[in-house]
């Protein structure tokens, strides 16, 4: 139960932007698609991959698509009690992050499997660094683009807010 608590905790303070995420629940087919990403991800050797479901923010417009979930993959470098840091983890989180074919090919992978996912949204754990890739009329994913923010932005469907 204090494990249970103390991740709850960390969460809540590590990831204040998840806040009101729902649990992540998926369908059997997107699951074993899903299940393969996050094994590629750790077979190359980030020890963690936290998943998360949202809703797709309102403030993008222009969504091509019918759905609106996102799908987070949150790769974290410590061990699952948060207490061992491994920089070669780190180092192969850093590299992931910098491949934007591989990231682009799970994403899709994963679109093409789950279809109540129109946003994935690939990140570092306890940091602001994240990739999103949005579904496109095609049903490939699309990089999205950052745009600075600021009062009266308004975002359209492959644009993001960059810090």
């Amino acid at each position: 139960m204090k494990n249970v608590f103390t991740l709850a905790l960390i969460s809540y303070f590590t990831f204040p932007v998840f806040n009101n995420v729902k649990p992540f629940h998926a369908q059997s087919s997107c699951q074993a698609t899903i299940n393969s990403v996050v094994n590629d991800i750790k077979s190359k050797g980030v020890r963690t991959v936290l998943i998360k479901e949202d809703q797709v923010s309102e403030y993008y417009t222009n969504n091509p698509t019918n759905r609106n979930t996102e799908l987070w993959l949150i790769m974290g470098s410590r061990n699952r009690n948060y207490t061992n840091f491994d920089q070669r983890s780190s180092t192969i989180i850093s590299n992931i992050m910098h491949s934007k074919v591989l990231m682009k090919n799970y994403s899709d992978r994963i679109v093409s499997n789950c279809s109540q996912y129109a946003v994935v949204s690939i990140s570092e754990e306890a940091s602001d660094w994240t990739e999103q890739y949005a579904l496109q009329p095609n049903g490939k994913t699309k990089l999205r683009t950052c745009v600075k923010a600021g009062s009266g932005v308004q975002l359209t469907w492959n644009q993001r807010i960059c810090v």
